[in-house]
């Protein structure tokens, strides 16, 4: 029996990444085969913490019948070409971290390596199936060291970099959300227009709108608030490259195995709220002046031996009488 450790095939995240709860798992005719070797490519996987160390030359694996390119997701064990897989498709990623032992990250991410690996936008030539054989591999196994040799149990050296970094450049890319200056309020008939900074939002279709029009132009968009109330912009990302799910192909005595296909559907969405138009107050009319009338009238009063006269001022403003 081999030690269980293996991976999965192809998907996506985001902010809404759409999970699924239930999963198929069916007994399959399928069975798996080596295929050509890659010319010139040679591999090595180390794992210094407990001696192990594994050389080969690249090549394909792929299944009988229609040839479909696979990939392995255990190190050390062989596939059997007589063997029958159980099939795992439609299944979440929760789900498949359980069946496997990997994280649900692990999962997702070898999903999206997968996808924008080997075939994708034409890339056909055989060294793209390499470059993506070994991304899965070092996502898996984090803690081996996974590299390239010269030659069959040769010297490491650098080789598919330019490769292995435009698939993991769509892997991370695809993982980012939207990034808008910050907004969560508009006016009545404004009109706005936000630039995504992370360049995805080129990616997604607008899919429903609440109380405002919007119009997409490649990373941009222009939002006119129409109705007072809250507000919603729903986005959808959607895959458009194979039509059927990944597969997980699992046997209890042979490779675990991993067929790419699309990932589910990537839902994100902005909330707005649209006010009414504030009116402002009219300004107070200034206070007129007021006239002061100043007039002097004699004062009286007695103390216990004299009768003094003296003068007060009494100021009439507006019919009010103040003496001084």
């Amino acid at each position: 029996m081999k030690s269980k450790a293996f991976v999965v095939f192809i998907g996506i995240i985001g902010v809404i990444f759409s999970m699924k709860v239930d999963y198929v798992h069916a007994e399959d005719t399928s069975q798996f085969y080596y295929s050509t070797w890659i010319s010139g490519i040679y591999i090595r996987k180390e794992d210094k913490s407990t001696g192990y160390v594994q050389n080969q030359q690249a090549r394909f694996t792929r299944r009988k019948g229609d040839g479909i390119p696979v990939y392995c997701v255990e190190t050390g064990v062989e596939v059997l070409s007589d063997e029958l897989y159980d099939a795992n498709t439609d299944v979440d990623n929760k789900v498949l971290a359980k069946i496997t032992g990997f994280t649900p990250e692990q999962i997702n991410k070898v999903k999206l390596i997968a996808y924008y690996g080997y075939g994708y936008n034409g890339q056909y030539d055989d060294k793209w199936y390499a470059a993506t054989q070994v991304l899965i591999w070092r996502t898996v196994y984090p803690n081996m060291d996974i590299y390239y040799t010269d030659k069959f149990k040769g010297e490491k050296i650098e080789n598919l970099v330019a490769e292995e970094k435009q698939i993991m450049d769509l892997v991370n890319n695809h993982l980012l959300d939207f990034d808008f200056e910050p907004i969560d309020e508009l006016t009545i008939n404004d009109e706005i227009t936000l630039t995504d900074k992370n360049n995805v939002l080129q990616n997604y279709d607008v899919e429903s709108t609440d109380n405002i029009e919007v119009q997409k132009e490649d990373n941009s968009l222009i939002i006119k608030a129409k109705e007072v109330g809250d507000a919603k912009i729903k986005f959808t990302r959607k895959p458009n490259r194979f039509g059927y799910l990944p597969v997980l192909y699992t046997n209890a005595n042979s490779q675990d195995l991993i067929m790419a296909g699309d990932f589910d559907v990537v839902e994100r969405s902005i909330d707005l709220t649209v006010k009414e138009e504030e009116i402002p107050d009219e300004p107070e009319e200034p206070e007129e002046p007021k006239e002061v009338i100043t007039v002097e009238v004699p004062n009286t009063y007695q103390d216990e031996n004299n009768l003094v006269f003296s003068s007060s001022i009494i100021s009439i403003i507006l019919g009010n009488i103040f003496i001084n």
